[in-house]
């Protein structure tokens, strides 16, 4: 009466149940102890009874997300609904690159020239960006560039009684 097509597995103490069962729909559902575990929707949206915990198996030295040709391997943090992404990392199709995206803007991407924030393509190690200078590229000597379009600062808070410094060393004096 609840089943299209499903496999069992029982014995005195445990059950588990594999395939089309339940809710009279196409729905993949795996069951454990009389209730759903993992529901594979026909949009294949698979949607999980409790915490997702990926483990790479005994003996193996690599963890894998195997993207569709043409697609980039990602991981999305959505709304409740699935209706709106709050957040999304994935590295893009055909570079050496991890970006991060909050909702649907890129705010910083990790390649092997640097980390940029606000750039996907850093000039230096790491690259703030809040917007274009002009044709102007960062000192190849640099290992950081600050970049705006404006007067551009690079500000310390610190309490009223604390000092904000700035160090510079050598090797024959490490303290200036």
């Amino acid at each position: 009466t609840d089943g299209i097509a499903r496999l069992e597995f029982k014995n005195d103490q445990r059950e588990s149940t594999v395939g089309l069962f339940g809710n009279s729909s196409d729905d993949f559902l795996i069951g454990h102890g009389g209730g759903t575990v993992i529901k594979i929707d026909v949009g294949q949206v698979t949607t999980f009874a409790g915490d997702v915990k990926l483990s790479k198996a005994s003996g193996s030295t690599t963890q894998s997300f195997v993207p569709a040709s043409g697609q980039s391997s990602q991981i999305k943090f959505m709304q409740d609904d699935g209706s709106t992404q709050d957040a999304r990392i994935f590295a893009p199709e055909g570079v050496t690159k991890l970006a991060f995206e909050a909702g649907t803007t890129e705010m910083m991407r990790m390649s092997s020239t640097g980390i940029g924030i606000g750039t996907a393509l850093p000039d230096t190690n790491l690259h703030i960006h809040k917007a274009s200078a002009g044709s102007v590229d960062s000192n190849s000597l640099s290992a950081l560039t600050i970049e705006g379009n404006d007067h551009t600062a690079l500000q310390f808070l610190t309490p009223a009684t604390k000092n904000a410094i700035i160090y510079f060393g050598d090797l024959t004096n490490d303290v200036g």
